[in-house]
């Protein structure tokens, strides 16, 4: 039904077999039969939504999806470490005492992101950040 009304549908904790039966979903295997968009999932013909979304979740820490899975999926890891929480906790410390400054900071950026700031030119530096070159460098 999801297919059919362009509802998004949500495997949970899938291993790293994925079945067979739905790769003509993966790989978007759509006709047109009489002006309409249908998919065949196993022996039935179902009528096709180009809203459909598939979400596949999985609770394994790495998993290893062969070449078969990984052409026709897009594999996203949303894995949370201690290191990245930290990170984001000292920016949100950092952001609320040092107010100011943050609003600053943002407000340079805008401006000679925009090139409202004469004489500043941008380079990219490390990392492929901006980074701005004012005459009084």
């Amino acid at each position: 039904m999801a297919i059919t009304y362009g509802n998004p549908f949500l495997f949970e904790n899938v291993d790293e077999y994925i079945d067979p039966t739905i790769d003509p979903v993966l790989e978007k295997n759509v006709t047109e039969v009489q002006g309409r968009k249908v998919i065949m999932l196993g022996d039935k013909q179902i009528e096709w939504d180009d809203s459909f979304r598939l979400f596949l979740t999985s609770k394994l820490p790495n998993p290893h999806y062969g070449p078969e899975v990984s052409g026709k999926t897009m594999v996203i890891n949303y894995s949370v470490t201690q290191q990245g929480l930290q990170e984001q906790l000292l920016n949100v410390v950092v952001r609320v005492t040092n107010q100011p400054r943050a609003f600053n900071k943002r407000r340079l950026i805008l401006l000679i992101g925009g090139g409202l700031v004469p004489g500043a030119a941008r380079t990219a530096g490390p990392g492929g950040a901006a980074r701005a070159f004012g005459s009084g460098d």
